[in-house]
């Protein structure tokens, strides 16, 4: 299943949704290499989220250029920063990875050397390091500044803080910064949507303010749901 099959073929429908969550699940285990990546993840708790996750990456990717940029909002042991390294490197692709991160247990983490962990896990899989930090809150302005100094990026992915006031910031900031024809992937946001029992559909806070941010942004579509992951497709430059 590719990104355009998801936009396709998704539903609103509990059925649907598990269905791809599923679909999602089995065909990363089929991957040795995103397999063998998220259980790493999973074993050391290098990252949360869900197996199924990786799939959704993987195919953004697939629709990336010879060379791509991507952003991150809230970096937390750098599971996502190193999956894109190795999705890019498997198929012969160059990414100019951003991270934006407080490298510390800021926003209810417990506390590690964040660093020695980034350096831990791309070594693991023999990934190159580089990426740019930009070694602070998401909601800070210098933050943002030096943000748009990479900008605009093919991919924008906000995981950062939970309550309203920081989904509202990250939502209002890091948005523009997609580039027309790229995506946005936001975590935690699918309360609104029709999830199975037993799922996890994210955060409500974080949802709400999803839900009431891109409701005004005409320039963007939504393509359809991994549980609690969304992507948007930006398709036009203005609002």
């Amino acid at each position: 299943m590719n990104l355009q099959d998801l936009a396709n073929n998704w539903k609103d429908t509990v059925e649907d949704n598990k269905a791809i969550n599923d679909r999602f699940t089995s065909l990363v285990n089929g991957d040795d290499d995103l397999k063998n990546h998220r259980t790493w993840v999973e074993q050391n708790i290098f990252g949360f989220g869900e197996r199924s996750f990786h799939w959704l990456h993987k195919i953004v990717v697939d629709e990336m250029p010879q060379q791509f940029s991507f952003l991150e909002i809230g970096g937390f042991r750098m599971q996502v920063v190193s999956l894109y390294e190795l999705l890019a490197k498997r198929t012969g692709r160059i990414v100019d990875r951003t991270v934006i991160s407080p490298m510390s247990g800021a926003g209810g983490h417990w506390e590690s050397d964040y660093f020695a962990d980034s350096k831990r896990i791309h070594e693991q899989f023999n990934l190159a390091h580089g990426y740019v930090l930009i070694h602070g809150l998401s909601t800070s302005l210098g933050s943002v500044a030096a943000a748009e100094n990479g900008a605009p990026y093919n991919i924008v992915y906000i995981d950062g803080g939970h309550d309203s006031d920081t989904v509202r910031f990250d939502m209002a900031h890091y948005t523009d910064m997609v580039k027309v024809g790229g995506y946005l992937i936001c975590d935690d946001c699918s309360n609104g949507l029709k999830m199975w029992p037993g799922s996890f559909p994210g955060i409500m806070s974080v949802s709400i303010e999803v839900d009431t941010y891109m409701a005004k942004r005409k320039d963007f579509i939504h393509l359809g749901a991994v549980m609690h992951n969304r992507i948007w497709k930006r398709i036009s430059a203005s609002v």
